[in-house]
């Protein structure tokens, strides 16, 4: 899928979960694997809102059933994004992915220096992310299915 609404753009990055890649405005990318891009895309489509860890972890890993890992899985394949990220754009470029303590991460437009302060509260709720990323899956997934039938 090519569709521009599939994009997510934060800071100086430019998400395409469909490609599972992350560009900077000179056109550099780096790719993500899967569950990295699954972990992106339900941050990216919190809109600034938290994306809750427990969250993430159900929806990404909960078909493993017992060949599932740990849920500090969450927090170590965010650490790879941010490592990814700062490839892109040196420096700061990890702070545009918040952590919120205690609950989850989000994603800011500029970056957060202070570290205290990219410890976010819990301010929303979280069932309607839930239902965006299912409506999102469902559309990657009917996409996948669609470009595999014309194969």
């Amino acid at each position: 899928m090519t569709d521009e609404s599939l994009k997510y753009t934060f800071g100086p990055f430019t998400f395409d979960p469909d490609r599972k890649v992350v560009e900077n405005a000179e056109g550099d990318v780096v790719f993500l694997t899967r569950r990295e891009r699954d972990m992106l895309l339900l941050i990216a489509m919190a809109n600034g809102e938290t994306a809750f860890k427990d969250v993430m972890y159900r929806k990404i890993y909960e078909n493993l059933g017992h060949l599932a890992p740990e849920p500090k899985i969450i927090d170590v394949k965010i650490c790879q994004i941010r490592k990814k990220l700062r490839v892109l754009e040196p420096g700061n470029a990890d702070e545009y992915i918040v952590t919120v303590w205690g609950r989850g991460y989000r994603l800011s437009q500029e970056p957060v220096g202070d570290s205290v302060a990219r410890h976010i509260r819990r301010e929303e709720g979280e069932l309607p992310l839930q239902k965006r990323f299912q409506a999102a899956m469902q559309d990657l997934h009917a996409a996948r299915r669609a470009s595999l039938s014309r194969a």
